[in-house]
């Protein structure tokens, strides 16, 4: 059986498409939200990081990695999670 098709949407903030975009699909109340590290101090403010979510972190340990390290978390307002990440983890 095949999936029902739809549209997804993705703001590109600041016109840089590596830089922060906003992702949603028609119909969602769900949002995903991309940026390299070095953004999150720009990123922080937005409100989708008061609301509750799942969030993922990658990113390369060491030099000599093939494959990035993933870290997988979830809070009730996610800000402080990722707040906390950034400054202790190196990934």
């Amino acid at each position: 059986m095949a999936a029902d098709p739809y549209t997804i949407r993705i703001y590109v903030k600041d016109g840089d498409p590596e830089g922060v975009r906003l992702i949603d699909q028609m119909n969602w109340t769900g949002q995903g939200i991309v940026f390299p590290r070095e953004k999150w101090q720009e990123a922080r403010n937005l409100p989708v990081f008061d609301l509750p979510g799942v969030y993922v972190l990658s990113g390369f340990a060491g030099e000599d990695d093939d494959l990035p390290t993933i870290y997988i978390g979830e809070g009730d307002g996610i800000r402080n999670r990722i707040e906390s990440h950034a400054k202790s983890k190196d990934f």
